[in-house]
């Protein structure tokens, strides 16, 4: 059973869905602009660990200003 999160903010509505039988997640909406990434669960939870520790912080603020 596939667990789906869709989460918007402005005109973009993301979805993160996890396929457990499969152990892997799809990030993005297979309509959508931006497409998708598969993501297995070790990568993704590698990916969360690096945005906590700040890996992307200077992306994100080059993107606000």
């Amino acid at each position: 059973m596939n667990k789906v999160i869709t989460f918007c903010k402005k005109d973009c509505c993301p979805v993160l869905e996890f396929d457990e039988e499969n152990g892997v997640i799809e990030l993005g909406d297979r309509d959508g602009v931006e497409g998708t990434t598969i993501w297995t669960v070790d990568q993704f939870k590698d990916f969360l660990d690096a945005a906590k520790a700040g890996k992307f912080d200077s992306v994100v603020e080059k993107v606000k200003e």
